[in-house]
């Protein structure tokens, strides 16, 4: 089951990863256009800190001071709002070149991602590269330039530019060949703010998926006591009605109650016999208030009433509408009394049993 929850879950997961990588690149080249309408480009010379107006190699020089040293207020201004470009020198830079076949064109980022490491002169971890490819001499060739840098220098670069109050969006090689081609990026803020978020939203998404997993195991956990407690409930059940059907079964069979043990001869003749309290309690409810009791003969299964009432036979349906008696009948002609108001009767009727089986 776990083997087939994470291969459902894993797929689900890296694509909602890779679908936000996506949304979250757009939104950061959204601002990144909005802000590249006008850049200023930053490059240490020297000693020195020198901010132009614009890529362009002829670009105008808006300011200059010492490196790590404050720069003017103006520039801290156009900061927020353009794009702000580190220029790193072309002689601290190593350049690699390859060539692919043009199909290739799509698959070039992987194939330098795979060669970078022998391509480098430093170790991975500590490099920062970019690539430019271009369309070779022959018509299947692509002459790939790629141009790498140590990643400590770079860093201590930016170091230096946040020291002086300004913040680089790109890290971009020094170019001086034609000003309409495109600078190569060894660095982006916004890709490493990207895999930043990425790694926090891996762990959120990974808290989640364990979050989940804890409350399904809870309540997997809570519902098998629930079906065993309901279980042990329901065996017990079972064998009460199987107690109360065996005596209801033994009530009705003489021979049956012959062969039980003592106890339980004594148990099923208290179970099954007519209760004499019950059986008074019910007879003085179904009498009318007119209704007098003189006598009461109880045997066995049969209980003679005599008495005198003011009114005689509706006495049979109200003993019989108590629940108690049965088959209510007069067994003596009813007499007027000697003050002439009364009448005398004398009723018997058959007592029901306490246990009584279905379809009896």
């Amino acid at each position: 089951m776990a083997a087939i929850s994470e291969s459902i879950l894993m797929p689900g997961l890296g694509w909602l990863i890779h679908s936000i990588d996506i949304l979250a690149a757009i939104v950061g080249r959204l601002g990144e256009a909005r802000r590249a309408r006008r850049a200023l480009v930053v490059a240490f010379r020297g000693g020195r800190c020198l901010v132009r107006a614009g890529t362009a190699g002829d670009a105008p020089l808006v300011a200059s001071a010492e490196a790590g040293a404050a720069l003017p207020e103006e520039i801290f201004r156009r900061g927020r709002g353009e794009l702000v470009l580190l220029e790193w020198p072309l002689e601290r830079t190593v350049i690699r070149k390859i060539t692919l076949p043009a199909k290739a064109r799509e698959f070039t980022a992987g194939v330098i991602r795979n060669q970078i490491e022998r391509l480098s002169p430093w170790p991975v971890t500590q490099i920062l590269y970019g690539f430019v490819a271009e369309p070779g001499s022959g018509a299947d060739g692509l002459d790939v330039r790629v141009l790498i840098a140590e990643r400590s220098e770079i860093e201590s670069a930016l170091a230096s530019l946040s020291g002086g109050g300004l913040t680089a969006d790109r890290v971009v090689v020094e170019q001086r060949k034609s000003a309409g081609e495109a600078p190569v990026v060894l660095w982006s803020r916004n890709a490493q703010q990207a895999h930043q978020k990425r790694r926090r939203l891996c762990f959120v998404i990974g808290g989640g998926l364990a979050a989940y997993a804890s409350l399904c195991a809870a309540v997997s956990l809570w519902a098998l006591n629930a079906a065993a407690s309901l279980e042990a409930e329901s065996e017990d059940l079972v064998a009460r009605l199987r107690n109360v059907q065996k005596s209801a079964q033994v009530a009705k069979s003489p021979q049956a109650i012959a062969a039980l043990s003592p106890p339980e001869r004594a148990w099923v003749s208290k179970e099954t016999s007519i209760s004499t309290v019950f059986l008074f309690e019910s007879l003085t409810r179904a009498l009318p208030d007119g209704a007098y009791v003189t006598e009461l003969q109880f045997e066995s299964d049969k209980l003679r009433v005599t008495g005198v009432a003011d009114d005689a036979p509706p006495l049979i349906g109200a003993l019989e509408t108590s629940g108690q008696l049965l088959d209510a009948h007069f067994v003596a002609p009813t007499t007027r009394g000697p003050d002439g108001k009364l009448f005398r009767f004398s009723i018997e009727a058959n007592v029901t049993p306490r246990l009584v089986l279905e379809g009896e």
